[in-house]
């Protein structure tokens, strides 16, 4: 498959899980349930980083599978009388693995100096030449803010129990 046709389906599939999550947060909010629209919109700006030939389809699949499954488990604990708390984090800790991931290969990128930037996309080769020290804090906050994030869901689950 060409690269045009698999940035054109990664691209509508962004929008589709943006979509289900900017419409549950509107119609079906909820008190906990609102991690997984900024993970999405970290995973979209994280990816847009990337030139397309160079781009890991697969995770990022998994990534936008977890965060619509984020997304109903959210909208389906609005409609019923369940709680869906331990369902939802499930989906939200894998999500928030493989976005822990893609991010920490793209500070990797980062701090490759030279050779790194045929990773990068043309639009952000001025941040790449900025010696990229930016996206590397970035990455970096991210990490540790999903790692907090994590540690909330753990002690939720803990009162929860």
């Amino acid at each position: 498959m060409n690269v045009a046709l698999k940035a054109k389906r990664i691209k509508g599939a962004y929008y589709f899980v943006l979509a289900t999550a900017i419409a549950q947060q509107l119609y079906v909010p909820a008190e906990y349930k609102y991690f997984h629209l900024p993970l999405v919109f970290l995973t979209l700006i994280n990816a847009d980083m990337y030139n397309f030939d160079y781009r890991d389809y697969v995770n990022e699949y998994r990534i936008l599978f977890l965060l619509g499954c984020s997304t109903l488990t959210a909208a389906a604990d609005g409609f019923t009388e369940l709680d869906f708390r331990i369902l939802y984090y499930i989906f939200m800790a894998g999500s928030m693995y493989f976005i822990g991931r893609f991010v920490y290969n793209t500070v990797k990128v980062f701090s490759m100096g030279r050779e790194g930037e045929k990773y990068i996309n043309d639009r952000n080769v001025k941040l790449f030449k900025s010696g990229g020290m930016f996206m590397r804090i970035y990455g970096m906050m991210i990490i540790v803010i999903m790692i907090f994030a994590f540690a909330y869901m753990l002690f939720d689950l803990i009162c929860l129990v």
